[in-house]
């Protein structure tokens, strides 16, 4: 048995040529049951269960070792565990990793006999002279394997020149590089951990500003990815080859825009009318032509149209009688001449046709709509549009649905796109246009029938229609006081009647595209560009502008 073992380790030094394997002599039992069973563990033949492999570390074989730094040429013992314990034949080798060779690493052993009792066994790696990675295997049989990452890396330092390449247009004041080691791009994501969409920053960063290419300090790798982003809304990765120690070296890192966000938007939207078509203008002077019509009715003057329309007031028809009959017998429309500006029988109809030509030209500004656009928390394509005003009229006072419903997308350019639907009505948008001139013209009146009073003033008509009456009542037993109130209301019917002149309603489909400006966060902040909208008016039923989205201004600020 002797003699057997020292011809059996003469020819096993042999055969290895001088290597530092060693091989025990089969003086055990537990070392003749591994040979005699083909390395599968067991006894007497009896089928077993496949034991697990793992690799442990030195100082604590209780912790589980699945990679391993070394540097060039470092002497280490490397422990493996096979679970259940037992006696079982454990081969090893070296294998490349992501085509990293192990170049010149060593075993000391290319197989070993697991301890009986605790299942462990060791073997000793030499790590390569240079730089690389590669995986120690263990196995037994075909069973059971394990694999430890070896890592072979340098105590050296290199300078990276991180170089951006972007042909974009989002504005750049500060880049911000980083490195990480042993990690390709595709893994940067998930093998760290993210800051606001993006890989979190690492010991191995540099930032530079005014565009600068940053530069970078790291040890020297096998291979890292190298990241390039400006704030959170542009990133680029590269997979980066073993750098050269005291040397600078450079890496060209291509970056693209990190998808521009178009959720939780709040802007104040402006759209401005510059395009106007011969339908659009016949539109809106229809609509005015329509709220002429309506004032007038069949009347050929002012005071005609009043004296009726306060008549059409009274409640009973013996007031109405009296009405009349005070009014032919004094001659009335005649006598209150005095009331109306200028003693002009028309003066309220030409100032309400002059209101509604120049409340028309109030559209084609660069303010013809404002509102605010508001996008939903998770971005679905869509967007709520609140209408505000309609040149620099309250919306819904001038006939439009205020809240619209819009379709809120962007390309990969940063240029947004809105589309929304309009909808008014036509003589309620030319009355309040025209209710913003009188008002500005006649700064104390607050509606158009103010307006009117101050071209028609009540008082003065009641007075003077009282002083041709023969007794102390104008009609009826209605005096002065109660004249001049009968008044002020027909001015308000007049009025009422201007806004429903037509039960004509318009919608213009509108569509808008324009080039966004992002924050740190890739969100759209502002945009500006241009619009245009069709409605069923013809073959040139269109009209367009510009149109302007900004963040809306903190009152506090």
């Amino acid at each position: 048995m002797l003699r057997h073992c020292l011809i059996s380790q003469t020819l096993g030094v042999l055969a290895l040529s001088g290597s530092l394997v060693v091989v025990g002599c089969a003086g055990s039992d537990a070392e003749s049951q591994a040979s005699t069973s083909g390395g599968d563990g067991g006894s007497g033949g009896a089928p077993v269960e496949a034991p697990t492999l793992r690799f442990f570390l030195d100082e604590d074989p209780a912790v589980s070792l699945v990679e391993q730094d070394l540097i060039p040429e470092e002497l280490r013992l490397i422990g493996v565990q096979a679970s259940p314990p037992g006696a079982y034949r454990v081969r090893f080798s070296l294998v490349s990793l992501d085509g990293a060779p192990p170049h010149d690493g060593s075993l000391d052993r290319t197989d070993a006999l697991t301890d009986p009792m605790t299942g462990i066994a060791y073997v000793r790696l030499r790590a390569p002279s240079s730089f690389t990675q590669f995986t120690l295997q263990a196995s037994i049989g075909t069973t059971s394997s394990a694999e430890l990452k070896v890592y072979v890396e340098s105590q050296g330092w290199a300078e990276l020149q991180v170089i951006p390449e972007y042909t974009g247009q989002r504005a750049v004041t500060e880049w911000v590089a980083n490195a990480y080691l042993k990690v390709r791009c595709p893994d940067v994501a998930q093998v760290t951990e993210l800051d606001r969409g993006l890989p979190a920053d690492t010991q191995y960063k540099a930032t530079s500003v005014f565009g600068i290419p940053p530069r970078l300090e790291v040890p020297v790798q096998p291979n890292m990815a190298i990241t390039l982003r400006a704030g959170h809304y542009l990133y680029g990765c590269v997979n980066m080859n073993q750098p050269l120690i005291n040397q600078l070296s450079s890496v060209t890192v291509n970056l693209a825009n990190v998808p521009i966000q178009l959720n939780d938007v709040s802007l104040d939207v402006q759209l401005g009318v510059q395009e106007t078509s011969e339908a659009w203008v016949d539109h809106l002077e229809s609509a005015a032509e329509d709220v002429i019509a309506a004032f007038a009715g069949d009347t050929e003057s002012d005071l005609e149209l009043l004296l009726e329309t306060m008549a059409s007031l009274l409640d009973s028809a013996s007031e109405r009688e009296a009405f009349q009959a005070a009014a032919e017998a004094d001659a009335w429309e005649a006598s209150a001449l005095p009331s109306i500006a200028n003693m002009d029988p028309r003066a309220l109809r030409n100032a309400l046709a002059g209101w509604l030509s120049a409340g028309s030209t109030a559209l084609s500004t660069e303010t013809a709509f404002a509102g605010v656009l508001r996008s939903p928390p998770t971005a679905d394509g869509t967007a709520e549009f609140q209408l505000g005003e309609v040149a620099g009229v309250d919306a819904e006072r001038a006939g439009f649905e205020p809240t619209l419903n819009t379709t809120w997308t962007a390309d990969p350019n940063d240029t947004v796109a809105l589309g929304a639907t309009l909808r008014w009505s036509t003589s309620a948008l030319a009355s309040a246009l025209a209710e913003a001139k009188a008002t500005l013209e006649h700064p104390e009146a607050d509606d158009l029938s103010e307006a009117f009073a101050r071209l028609l003033d009540c008082e003065i008509l009641a007075e003077t229609l009282a002083s041709a009456s023969a007794t102390e009542f104008v009609f009826d037993e209605c005096d002065s006081a109660c004249t001049q109130q009968l008044c002020r209301a027909a001015l308000e019917a007049i009025e009422a009647r201007v806004w429903t002149a037509s039960d004509e309603e318009q919608e213009l489909q509108l569509s808008a595209t324009g080039a966004a400006l992002v924050d740190d966060e890739a969100r759209a902040v502002s945009f500006t560009g241009t619009w245009r909208g069709t409605f069923p008016m013809g073959e040139s039923s269109a009209v367009g502008g510009v149109v302007s989205g900004t963040e809306p201004q903190d009152p506090a600020e």
